[in-house]
């Protein structure tokens, strides 16, 4: 068979093209978000009323179409009214959600949720009304709750499409009502701009008015207080718009919200144009100076759309000022040429703030990053980069932007990172913690998602979770650290199959907080039933209706249990309750048997998933480890294995270990493996391990602890141990213990013990070097 032109590509040219394709893949997914904000922006700079000619005119058709999303002259165009019910339902959309936000803050502080659809509505109006910004997920805005309204499927995608705009525009649609040219000409002050026919001092548009200034607070403290909370920490996030820290993106959003307000309260279009200039100066230097989304090309298109609103600003600084003294020929041919300047100027503008980007992206991702790659290893790292200098404003954030060189994945899998970036990224980590850590929370939190997401070490990734909450965290840095816990709760559940969504959960404690009043209630009825009974003396009546109470409570229950094992029916909780409510209500213990298997079944099918799931990495275990992890459950297996995890926490034991000591399996998981040694071992055991997850160093027993640098040279040994019985007696074996995967704290350690055969001829003693009998 000939090869198609597909084989004849050389490898480095698939590379190429690869990379390309997945550039292309990535910013499209954005681009759509990226350009409504640039738009919104270029439509406040760039207006017919500022003296821009040609195409930027009211009549053109093609500006009307473009300008659309600023909705102040579509509102002109369609009518006061209009405006006026359009205002009153946005207004009354945030008074919902402040609503909604304290009934939803309540539910959590009581643990109670009686409704799911107000976590939905709020989600969706996070995600779609408020600002898109760098750490919105990009899932799904339907979740499968069962009674969860939403709109029919086209109104609902109209509504995303519009409202997706509204963080600019929603305020230009409140600012409408106040736009009373209150600093114009004296024979339009206190007149509408948008709808001369109106004067704002009017009783009804006092009101009007009031609301929408009302309305302005609220929705900029909403807006900002949803883009605060839109952080994504995970470095290897393939969200577009990620971004690890969100405090950039705040005050972008206060910058534009300046911007936005002082074209309505600024009649003087000089004031006006020097305000726009600073504001969009300042808006390029913020994303310059801290490029803050973790893909570079977001980064880029993020600083050429800033660039080109700066340079719109600098054109429109020009026209307010060099037609001011104009006679009105003079005054149009100065604005007819500055427009044209303006178009002209404009791609390159873009051209340039994008190369501002990327060469401040590649001065930390070549140059900086170079320095940490070929640096000797005992340097230190102040040497390789002061993160500590003074001219950093926030050194936490520039150890953040170098750690993002993890981003490599490998070419034939790309879903795995590259070894060589992760352990780069980890060299810098670190060497930012070393300097940064007694003065920035953000630093450790940084590092404990590094560990968590890249390196899997999750456990090692909660305790810098804990050193950061010690820190004296700020608000922000505290809602990060809550963030990454429910993230890795979700990712808990997905790997038990159980909730990984806030509203699938709320969902589930809802179902099970149903089940449980039920039962409750058919408890009650039956305890009145019966306490009736031990009176001396009985109303028929009063008997029959408790009798009635009791079978209508126990129906109800029914009917809850069914309708809840129905959509929760792998729950093991559900169904040992049901169990219950089978055996003591219902006085069914045949068919409460078969239930009570059923919820063991799960439950040890859990624990199986659990077991497979004990080991993140099992590369560098002998071959004959390994074989001997694969036949734990399979009782075929003559050697006893424990394994434990860094806290000596016995996490899996295989059954010959638990018939050797005499416990059963769940008996010995979940305990301290120090409850099968004897004295002294099990006093010394945590501190010997502590030591060596700590420091990678431990010293035996029988050595002391003032030998420096002493090796474990017990790991990889066949030593003779003793081990202790459940009856109290000890056991000669010989004991191999071996990492077998995690570093520091999810290191896993596995034992195998091989019990020595006894002769009925010897006695043996053990004895410690002082000369002290273990056994």
């Amino acid at each position: 068979m000939k090869p198609g032109p597909e084989d004849e590509v050389s490898d480095d040219t698939r590379l190429l093209q690869q990379g390309a394709f997945g550039v292309m893949y990535t910013v499209a997914k954005a681009t759509f978000r990226l350009f409504l904000d640039f738009l919104q922006l270029f439509l406040l700079t760039v207006n017919p009323q500022y003296g821009f000619t040609g195409f930027i005119d009211n009549s053109n058709i093609g500006w009307q179409v473009v300008s659309f999303i600023g909705l102040n002259q579509f509102l002109a165009n369609r009518g006061y009214l209009f405006f006026i019910v359009a205002l009153y339902i946005m207004a009354g959309a945030l008074l919902f959600n402040v609503v909604l936000c304290v009934w939803v803050g309540y539910s959590f502080q009581a643990n109670s949720f009686n409704h799911v659809w107000p976590i939905v509505w709020l989600r969706w109006f996070g995600k779609v009304i408020m600002p898109q910004r760098a750490g919105a997920s990009t899932g799904r805005f339907f979740c499968s709750t069962g009674n969860t309204a939403v709109l029919p499927a086209l109104v609902w995608a109209w509504l995303q499409v519009f409202y997706q705009v509204l963080d600019i525009a929603t305020l230009s649609l409140f600012l409408v009502a106040l736009d009373c040219q209150l600093y114009g000409r004296p024979e339009v002050q206190g007149v509408n701009q948008q709808f001369p026919n109106v004067y704002c001092w009017s009783g009804a548009h006092v009101i009007h008015a009031s609301v929408a200034a009302i309305s302005i607070i609220v929705f900029i403290a909403f807006a900002a207080f949803f883009t605060l909370a839109e952080m994504e920490l995970n470095p290897l996030s393939r969200n577009p718009l990620a971004m690890a820290h969100s405090g950039v993106e705040v005050l972008g959003f206060g910058l534009k919200s300046m911007m936005t307000l002082a074209a309505t309260f600024l009649s003087a279009t000089r004031e006006l144009s020097l305000l726009y200039l600073a504001c969009s100066l300042a808006l390029l230097y913020l994303y310059v100076y801290w490029v803050p989304h973790l893909n570079p090309a977001v980064n880029m298109i993020r600083t050429a759309s800033y660039a080109m609103v700066l340079w719109t600003s600098l054109v429109l600084v020009l026209l307010a000022f060099r037609t001011v003294n104009l006679s009105g020929q003079q005054s149009a041919e100065v604005q007819e040429q500055l427009t044209l300047v303006m178009w002209v100027g404009l791609v390159p503008a873009g051209l340039a703030g994008a190369l501002a980007g990327w060469m401040r992206l590649r001065y930390f991702m070549v140059t900086v990053v170079n320095r940490f790659r070929h640096a000797p290893r005992d340097m230190k790292p102040r040497l390789i980069f002061n993160a500590t200098d003074a001219r950093e404003v926030a050194p936490g954030l520039v150890v953040e932007i170098l750690s993002r060189c993890c981003r490599v994945w490998q070419p034939e899998d790309p879903e795995v990172v590259e070894e060589e970036a992760m352990e780069l990224a980890s060299i810098i980590l670190k060497a930012g913690l070393a300097q940064l850590a007694a003065s920035d929370p953000y630093m450790i939190i940084l590092y404990a998602s590094f560990l968590i997401d890249v390196q899997n070490s999750t456990q090692s990734g909660y305790t810098q979770l804990q050193a950061a909450k010690r820190a004296n965290p700020s608000f922000l840095q505290r809602f990060a650290i809550f963030t990454i816990e429910q993230q890795h709760i979700q990712q808990a559940s997905r790997q038990t199959g159980k909730a990984t969504d806030l509203v699938a959960y709320v969902e589930s404690m809802r179902s099970y907080n149903l089940v449980y009043k039920a039962h409750k209630d058919a408890l009650l009825a039956m305890r009145a039933f019966w306490a009736q009974l031990l009176n001396s003396k009985i109303k028929f009546e009063t008997l029959s209706q408790l009798v009635e109470k009791l079978d209508t409570t126990i129906k109800a229950a029914e009917q809850a249990y069914k309708q809840v094992l129905g959509r929760h029916g792998t729950n093991v909780r559900l169904l040992r309750l049901y169990a219950k409510f089978l055996e003591h209500i219902k006085h069914d213990p045949w068919t409460a048997a078969k239930w009570f298997a059923e919820a063991d079944a799960l439950e040890l099918q859990e624990e199986k998933a659990k077991d497979t799931n004990v080991f993140a990495d099992m590369t560098g275990v002998d071959p004959g480890l390994r074989s001997a992890l694969t036949e734990i459950d399979r009782g075929n297996e003559s050697r006893a294995i424990i394994i434990i995890n860094a806290r000596c926490i016995i996490q899996v034991v295989n059954q010959v270990a638990c018939d050797a000591l005499g416990y059963s399996r769940n008996e010995l998981k979940g305990r301290n493996v120090n409850n099968i040694m004897p004295h002294p071992f099990c006093e010394k055991h945590d501190q010997f391990v502590r030591n060596y997850v700590t420091t990678g160093k431990a010293c035996p027993w029988q050595r002391s602890k003032a030998v420096q640098g002493c090796k474990a040279v017990i790991l990889g040994d066949v030593i003779p141990f003793v081990a202790l019985h459940r009856e109290r007696y000890t056991l000669a074996v010989t004991l191999q213990v071996t990492q077998v995967s995690g570093i520091s704290e999810d290191a896993m350690f596995m034992g195998v013990v091989v019990a020595l055969p006894q002769s009925p001829d010897e006695a043996k003693v053990w004895l410690m070097l002082n000369l002290s009998v273990v056994s």
